[in-house]
């Protein structure tokens, strides 16, 4: 679906130490409410809404080769109906593949089993055999992984049916687990995903279905010290007062599958690794942690995305913004404005078209001393690229 990145173009990529591009220190308390702050002005690409979802929070996207787009919504708030859905512009949201699957965790007629029905579902990913991938952490409003329902659900999208399942253990995703973003290389039959939870990444081998928890102790996957989450200027803290916890989020595989390349989302700095590092399962965690390296410093992110040209695009969740780092390891504001509010995820598309979701986190009610500061729909955007690029 993608060109490939070469071994030279990521080593280039690599950047010199510099001046992050947005300063590392907050104040420690918000000085002003949310809804006063003065917004960047709208500048660089113009985003145009695909869809608005009044009152369900989204956060995947993903496009098929045949330009089908596929949105899921998480069951973290009251009033949850499908997880998963097909949007057709015009319609409303297609629960997919279909009603059973979609049944809401507290349905008495739901399927017994929670590996043969969605129950909070995180992401969805189109993978380059055109098969949708259905990411479900199962934890529904983050009070813990349902036991048995952390999986991965395989649909080929020729038929609209579920090929497979693979059920995570407690192992791989444990009771505090939240299993969030996953990346897919088929040539060799592996699966790369973040754990946002407690923070780890997790290498799947989609042929025998094992996968192992990796760099659970390294300090990329965690919230780097010190960093306060600003959005807006508004400095975000949980009810008991502390910083959010969001671990490793963001995650993206270069279209040769040789790099991976992820980010904690209370954080600045992206990283990147080899996946034949990752596929080693012989090595100690302190040789395979000796192969991470840092590879730039765009913004705190939630989501990644990847062109047809091997560009990187990540969520710049603190001032609405979406950047692009190229393979010379430029890095450049494309879009910015008011309604890219807590850009979530991409997906990339026919017509070097991107598009990404806006999930409004920020505006929470916890983050507002239990009042929602939420004004616009949840929404799904695609840019137009410059096909310069």
């Amino acid at each position: 679906m993608f060109s490939s990145l070469t071994r030279a173009a990521l080593l280039a990529a690599c950047l010199p130490a510099a001046a992050p591009a947005f300063a590392q220190t907050r104040p420690e308390t918000p000085s002003k409410p949310l809804g006063t702050i003065v917004l960047p002005a709208a500048k660089g690409l113009k985003p145009v809404r695909v869809a608005a979802f009044p009152d369900q929070r989204v956060t995947g996207v993903t496009v098929s080769r045949q330009g089908r787009i596929f949105v899921n919504f998480p069951l973290w708030e009251d009033g949850h109906r499908e997880s998963v859905a097909e949007i057709v512009p015009g319609q409303a949201p297609k629960p997919y593949p279909d009603a059973a699957w979609n049944s809401a965790v507290t349905d008495p007629k739901a399927p017994a089993s929670p590996a043969q029905r969605f129950v909070c579902v995180q992401s969805v990913v189109v993978d380059d055999q055109d098969h949708l991938w259905v990411l479900d952490p199962a934890s529904p409003k983050f009070t813990g992984v349902v036991p048995g329902g952390a999986k991965l659900v395989e649909i080929d999208l020729a038929t609209n049916k579920v090929l497979r399942t693979i059920v995570f253990t407690d192992k791989v995703a444990p009771s505090k687990s939240y299993l969030n973003d996953v990346r897919f290389d088929t040539k060799r039959g592996f699966a790369y995903l973040t754990e946002s939870g407690t923070g780890a990444l997790v290498v799947l081998n989609l042929k025998s279905g094992r996968a192992r928890r990796v760099l659970e102790t390294h300090p990329s996957v965690h919230p780097e010290p010190g960093f306060d989450l600003a959005v807006d200027g508004y400095v975000l803290r949980e009810p008991d007062g502390k910083k959010p916890n969001f671990q490793v989020d963001g995650i993206e595989l270069s279209a040769d599958g040789n790099t991976l390349y992820y980010q904690a989302l209370m954080g600045r700095t992206m990283y990147r690794i080899g996946t034949e590092f990752l596929r080693d399962s012989t090595l100690s965690p302190a040789k395979l942690a000796a192969h991470v390296q840092k590879f730039a410093v765009p913004s705190a992110s939630d989501g990644y995305g990847r062109d047809a040209a091997g560009n990187l695009y990540t969520s710049g969740i603190e001032d609405n913004s979406i950047h692009r780092v190229t393979a010379a390891g430029k890095i450049e504001t494309i879009a910015q404005g008011p309604e890219i509010s807590w850009p979530d995820t991409f997906g990339y598309g026919p017509g070097n078209t991107l598009y990404f979701t806006t999930s409004q986190i920020q505006t929470q009610d916890k983050y507002h001393k239990g009042k929602s500061t939420r004004t616009q729909p949840y929404g799904l955007w695609k840019l137009a690229l410059d096909p310069a690029k």
